[in-house]
């Protein structure tokens, strides 16, 4: 599957201090003591040509937490960090602008600003992430 399918991806990923702790955070969230919640969400990917690695927009859409202010599309940007031998993306690197965070049960979970996240491709039908 191409990663720019036009269905996207699912995107499955528990965010919190203990897991961005686990998986070598250092920022704000790996600091903090905040609580551990499993999230999941549809991504699409648009592939910037002529790029080397392979790199693009990212659009998640249609998410009660994942949205931008104004209730669109949260947009950020996508790399491929490791392809293996066979050229077959194993690890991406994502990057969301989150400019109001991210709250879940009135916890400010995720402070303003980015969410960054290593995603692990899982098969053909979802990616999981890390993030720190």
């Amino acid at each position: 599957q191409a990663i720019t399918r036009e269905d996207g991806w699912l995107l499955k990923m528990d965010i919190g201090s203990e897991p961005a702790r686990a998986l070598g955070g250092s920022g704000e969230v790996a600091k903090g003591d905040s609580m551990t919640v499993g999230l999941s969400a549809k991504v699409r990917m648009k592939l910037d040509a002529g790029m080397e690695p392979p790199q693009g927009s990212a659009f998640v859409a249609d998410s009660a937490i994942f949205k931008e202010a104004d209730g669109g599309e949260m947009e950020g940007f996508w790399q491929v960090e490791d392809d293996g031998d066979d050229g077959v993306p194993r690890t991406i690197q994502l990057s969301l602008k989150c400019p109001e965070g991210i709250k879940v049960s009135g916890e400010l979970l995720i402070p303003p600003g980015f969410l960054y996240l290593n995603l692990r491709m899982k098969g053909t039908e979802a990616l999981t992430a890390g993030g720190g």
